[in-house]
């Protein structure tokens, strides 16, 4: 009696022990598991991101999980491995704000349908982006752009890393809702225009918060406002667009996707696991120190509801402006 005891309380030790039962057991029956990120490697934020979170789920799934990167074609190739894979749970990729945006702005070009080759999971972060302006425009906020657009009869013009990239559909829904005339000049990559914009030889850019501020604390360049929905915890007194201009929305995240035909219990299960790892402080540390904001944990359901509705908000704006992959 005495031994079975000791056998049970030893069995119970080791259960307690484990962080999470069922989490602790491997994802991919397969071997190893991947995570597919559509940049190259580099130290990128998203890159970054995709290495620390399969570092935690294979401490967690006690299983290899590995970074293969997919670069190309603005997303397009990374995100094509993951819809072509096996819904066994060994295969999940990070995704952008370029998901929706490839489906609005070219869905018979495509190689995959986004909403029916995909499983959302969820998101993992807000990448805050930022409207800024040149060192000699008067405007400082929202209401005094549109003010000061409205009086130039050439209106504004704002530079961009190409035709069909978040900072040009960004652009054209501000001059769509404010009602402004905002001329797109694309440059062969964001550096570029981020030069002709300090020189003020154009208005204004879209660009990530990581990028643009350096340059505003050095007086190269002004923080007009923040185009993402929330406000950015490090410059809480700026406001962002949508609360200048009701009906602007622009969303910008990282989140996971699946291949298409996973099974409800397994997708609902990663989105669950990936949740707890981004809560840890390891994981919160790394979205500070890529200047990310961290979202709650988000369901399948509403990631994918996020999706469409980006979808069909970008869909509109790229019809309504003309706007046509390259």
């Amino acid at each position: 009696m005495k031994r079975a005891i000791q056998f049970v309380a030893a069995a119970l030790a080791a259960f307690v022990a484990l962080p999470g039962w069922l989490a602790a057991q491997p994802v991919c029956a397969g071997g190893n598991a991947r995570i597919v990120v559509p940049y190259p490697a580099s130290a990128s934020a998203i890159d970054g991101l995709g290495r620390a979170l399969a570092q935690h789920l294979s401490q967690m799934w006690s299983q290899p999980v590995t970074v293969e990167n997919r670069a190309g074609a603005g997303n397009v190739l990374g995100t094509q491995a993951v819809a072509s894979a096996a819904p066994d749970g060994c295969t999940i990729g990070l995704a952008t704000s370029a998901l929706p945006i490839n489906a609005a702005l070219m869905p018979k070009r495509l190689p995959y349908d986004t909403l029916t080759d995909l499983v959302p999971v969820t998101r993992l972060a807000s990448v805050p982006i930022g409207l800024f302006g040149s060192p000699n425009l008067p405007a400082r906020n929202i209401p005094e752009l549109v003010a000061y657009a409205k009086k130039q009869a050439d209106g504004l013009t704002f530079g961009t890393p190409g035709v069909g990239s978040a900072s040009h559909v960004a652009g054209a829904m501000l001059g769509s809702v404010a009602g402004i005339k905002l001329t797109h000049l694309p440059y062969k990559g964001g550096a570029a225009a981020a030069i002709d914009l300090m020189a003020n030889r154009i208005d204004l850019m879209f660009t990530s918060m990581a990028i643009g501020v350096p340059h505003v604390k050095s007086g190269k360049l002004k923080l007009i406002a923040i185009v993402t929905p929330e406000r950015d915890p490090a410059f809480p007194e700026v406001a962002s667009i949508g609360e200048s201009l009701s009906g602007y929305t622009f969303n910008s995240y990282f989140g996971v996707i699946a291949p298409k035909g996973m099974a409800p219990a397994l997708v609902q299960r990663l989105s669950g696991d990936i949740n707890k790892v981004m809560a840890s402080a390891d994981l919160k540390s790394k979205i500070d120190g890529y200047g990310l904001i961290a979202t709650p944990p988000t369901t399948p359901e509403r990631f994918g509801a996020l999706v469409r509705e980006d979808i069909e908000r970008w869909g509109r704006i790229i019809r309504e402006n003309g706007i046509t992959a390259e």
